[in-house]
Formats: structure tokens, sequence, C-alpha cells
């Protein structure tokens, strides 16, 4: 893992889901969120068979989870993708040769592909 820090804050929902994330990655978040919402999740594609998906989100749907991450950042997960898909999903900011990125990674077990953008 290439991340620049250590710091992370572990925020647990009721259904046992789990995001790791990163203060420098909350502060990157904090810095670029204009809607009320993050969603997290995972759409078919990539080289492994699924690729991360992180976007700003106004709307929630029935079947959303809310993670209140800060004061100003929420973090919304289709129920069933946190149950099947993104268990021990962690968010951090990577040093890459042009700057920093957000990335997200799943920890645990399953195939990631070698550029880190999909997972199986």
């Amino acid at each position: 893992m290439n991340n620049q820090s250590e710091n992370w804050q572990i925020i647990t929902h009721e259904t046992g889901f789990e995001l790791h994330i990163t203060a420098e990655a909350l502060a990157y978040i904090d810095s670029v969120l204009s809607d009320p919402y993050l969603r997290l999740g995972a759409e078919k594609g990539g080289c492994s068979g699924w690729l991360y998906v992180v976007r700003p989100e106004s709307h929630l749907a029935p079947e959303d989870i809310v993670l209140k991450v800060t004061d100003k950042i929420s973090v919304v997960v289709n129920s069933q993708q946190a149950e099947e898909l993104l268990q021990k999903i962690h968010v951090f900011m990577k040093t890459l040769s042009y700057g920093v990125q957000l990335k997200v990674e799943k920890r645990g077990e399953g195939m990631h592909c070698g550029c880190g953008e999909s997972f199986q």
C-alpha cells in the first residue's frame, strides 16, 4: 500500500459494514464535495470483474446505508454491495508520479488487478 498516512478512522454501520478512511482522504473529500453525500460502490468492469465507484450523491435510494463520517461528510453505500462486494473497504490518498489521488481498496480475500483499479 502506498498511502501517505496510517491515521485511519473506522466507521461502523449497525449492519456491520466498516469503512476505513484516512484523515488525509477526509480532508480532500471535504475540500471537493459539494453534494450532501459521497457514494462508494462498485460496477461491473475492469480486468478483475468489478470497478470501484466514488462520486458525489444528492439523493438516497431506499436500499442505501448512510455512514456519518464527520459533520460535513456522509458516505452512502448500497446495502447489497456493502454486504457482498465492499467489505473491508479502505479509502486513502495515494502518491503517484503526477500528484496524489483518492484511492479505494478492498482489503482481505479476493483478487485485485495490477493497477489496483478493479477487484474480484
